[in-house]
């Protein structure tokens, strides 16, 4: 099999699957997952290598706890694009930020920005009668 990328030797993890990770190689073609076998099986003829033994290599990860808009004194920490990046170098292909109104703030106000800056998911710190 042809392929573009060949991850050789990595310690896979298969969400699907009840079996701990196990070394395996990775035929990628395109940017699409192609083929999955034994360390060795798999044929690397014009492919871009990556030796991955003694690492593990998971599927597109989800951070789902993610404080990107965490305000200290009212400035966001970091933004978006930057912690994107950081993710995306790190292995995680997708993240949630959570939505942490400030005290003066009203709930929906900061929904509303927060879904107009990247996306939504909310955390309410204070909860009063009004929120």
């Amino acid at each position: 099999m042809d392929c573009d990328v060949l991850i050789r030797n990595g310690q896979v993890v298969d969400p699907a699957s009840s079996v701990p990770a196990q070394s395996a190689d990775i035929a990628i073609v395109g940017e699409k997952i192609c083929a999955l076998a034994k360390p060795g099986q798999l044929s690397a003829d014009g492919a871009r290598v990556i030796e991955a033994g003694g690492l593990f290599v998971l599927p597109g990860m989800i951070d789902p706890h993610v404080h990107v808009t965490d305000r200290v004194a009212g400035n966001m920490r970091v933004e978006f694009e930057l912690t994107s990046l950081g993710a995306i170098h790190g292995g995680t292909a997708s993240f949630c930020d959570f939505t942490i109104p400030l005290k003066s703030q009203d709930l929906v106000k900061a929904l509303d920005d927060q879904r107009a800056e990247a996306g939504l998911s909310l955390v309410i710190s204070s909860p009063t009668e009004e929120s």
